[in-house]
């Protein structure tokens, strides 16, 4: 729709297909894997995966994404549509695992297996996107490791 308005109204149009993100001011009590984890790493006494872990996922980080997004508003093609995430894909468990061992090592991680958590496929297909355009164009890629995406969000909880 926006590319036909834009076309119908003479304006150019550039669409964000926008995946998922880490960062400061992300959610920690809602649906949000990561930041759940997060939150439980830091609040809870144990760290909790709802489902069986094994969806696949991927996140970018906040500061990557600001840059990708003024890199689409100036440089991107008209009428184009780009997938705006990381493509480094990494299952629901191991997420949780990855969490644990930077934020709170001491605590278990409890996977309870409820299949009304279990959002998406096991395969990376729909949650991990396909970023080979915006590379290739726009010379965009994922510069801040997952790693250190979830200590920066971790630092901006304990700064006042």
């Amino acid at each position: 729709l926006c590319s036909w308005y834009a076309h119908k109204s003479g304006f150019d149009t550039t669409i964000a297909r926008c995946f998922s993100f880490v960062g400061p001011g992300l959610p920690l009590n809602i649906h949000y894997a990561i930041g759940n984890f997060i939150r439980d790493a830091l609040y809870a006494e144990k760290i909790t995966v709802n489902g069986d872990g094994r969806p696949m996922r991927s996140f970018l980080y906040l500061g990557d994404l600001v840059h990708w997004l003024l890199a689409l508003l100036v440089d991107g093609g008209n009428q184009k549509i780009y997938n705006v995430g990381s493509d480094q894909a990494i299952s629901i468990l191991e997420l949780a695992n990855l969490v644990q061992s930077q934020l709170a090592p001491e605590k278990k991680i409890e996977v309870l297996g409820q299949s009304g958590y279990a959002v998406g496929n096991v395969s990376r297909n729909w949650y991990v996107p396909n970023i080979d355009v915006a590379k290739a164009e726009l010379k965009l890629d994922v510069w801040t490791s997952l790693s250190d995406s979830i200590t920066k969000t971790k630092n901006k909880l304990e700064s006042p």
